[in-house]
């Protein structure tokens, strides 16, 4: 069978790649997907590739991004899963196989070896939504590239206590009601978990929420702001803000992204939140009479009754300043005594009003 479609995965690193060595795995057609956990917080050696899956996802908790380290091409057989010989196929199954960097063990839901569950490692059953958000990039890929069913099982047990397998701990472990048979696996097609995956004991990932994951891939909910977005064939700056209801030009400076602010697919953007909007500036409105009061009296010198005597308002050396209207203009008081007047002079003695702040100015 030969390969079809692209087969390195856009942005993975391809530092551990082991499909070109000695446990180079066989050709196939992708269909379906397994999920482990590793049960560890780092990029486990694998043995030099003798136990690899096809991707090891190892999350970046300060960015909120998942590094995909890519073992095996897409359409080549990894070796994560049992495979008992003289019975059911497993890894050359057409299953593409997810290893994540953490934890699926209730045991450790909030601390590990004096580290903390969100901050230094992530235990899958309650990882954030970023987390799955990346995850759901990948599982979107695959689907768009190689057919893998946007769809997965039901069942999905807790690596600890489980209601559905009451007395067994933990209960994904071994003989779970949730494995399936061998006729069931050789027609899956979909997404499940090691958990599910015949002729294995392991548990993993647990009460990982997989749903969650599908629905993401299915963009039936935007993954939420403050988070991170891989770029998808024809993705533009303003096509994501719109999705996301994320000003462009905002991503774009998160990003350090400009003109001709070009992206490529499987590029990582980082997403703001959204700024609060400015609430509404009120309209302007008529002065009252209210509005109209002065007050501030400022003392002005005596060449400024020279200079206008035939104001009489100014005869007495102070001159109120209007600081209601925002506009700081000044007249006699005569003439502010009636708020008619001022608004309907008021265009006129603009002019003025800048000579008598100058005027003030200087003779104080």
């Amino acid at each position: 069978m030969s390969k079809t479609g692209p087969q390195k995965i856009p942005g993975a690193s391809q530092a551990y790649f082991y499909g070109t060595g000695r446990y180079s795995g066989s050709d196939m057609e992708v269909n379906c997907g397994v999920v482990h956990t590793t049960e560890g917080m780092n990029l486990p050696s694998y043995n030099g590739g003798s136990m690899a899956p096809t991707v090891t996802g190892v999350p970046n908790i300060k960015d909120r991004t998942i590094r995909w380290y890519q073992h095996f091409d897409v359409d080549e057989s990894a070796r994560a899963l049992a495979n008992k010989l003289g019975e059911v196929e497993t890894n050359t199954a057409n299953v593409f196989q997810i290893e994540l960097v953490g934890t699926c063990d209730d045991k450790y839901a909030k601390t590990w070896s004096g580290k903390r569950a969100g901050v230094d490692y992530l235990h899958w059953p309650t990882a954030p939504d970023w987390a799955l958000a990346e995850v759901a990039w990948l599982v979107r890929w695959l689907n768009q590239h190689h057919g893998i069913p946007l769809t997965c099982v039901k069942d999905w047990l807790a690596y600890g206590k489980d209601s559905r397998r009451p007395g067994v701990t933990p209960a994904s472990y071994g003989a779970n009601p949730a494995r399936m048979t061998f006729a069931q696996w050789r027609t899956f097609k979909g997404w499940c978990g090691h958990q599910h995956v015949p002729e294995n004991d392991h548990g993993d990932p647990g009460a990982m929420n997989f749903a969650r994951v599908i629905q993401l891939a299915k963009g039936d909910e935007k993954p939420a702001a403050g988070g991170t977005y891989t770029v998808k064939s024809g993705d533009t700056l303003s096509r994501i803000g719109d999705a996301l209801g994320v000003p462009w030009p905002d991503i774009a400076t998160a990003n350090r992204i400009t003109s001709p602010y070009r992206i490529t697919p499987g590029q990582k953007l980082t997403i703001p939140k959204a700024a609060s909007a400015p609430a509404p500036s009120k309209p302007p409105t008529t002065p009252t009479e209210s509005d109209m009061k002065l007050s501030d009296q400022v003392t002005i010198g005596d060449w400024v009754k020279k200079q206008w005597p035939a104001d009489k308002g100014l005869q007495d050396g102070k001159i109120a300043v209007n600081t209601a209207l925002g506009s700081g203009y000044a007249h006699s008081r005569r003439a502010a005594e009636n708020t008619d007047a001022i608004l309907k002079q008021l265009e006129a003695l603009r002019t003025e009003v800048a000579q008598l702040r100058a005027a003030v100015t200087k003779g104080a």
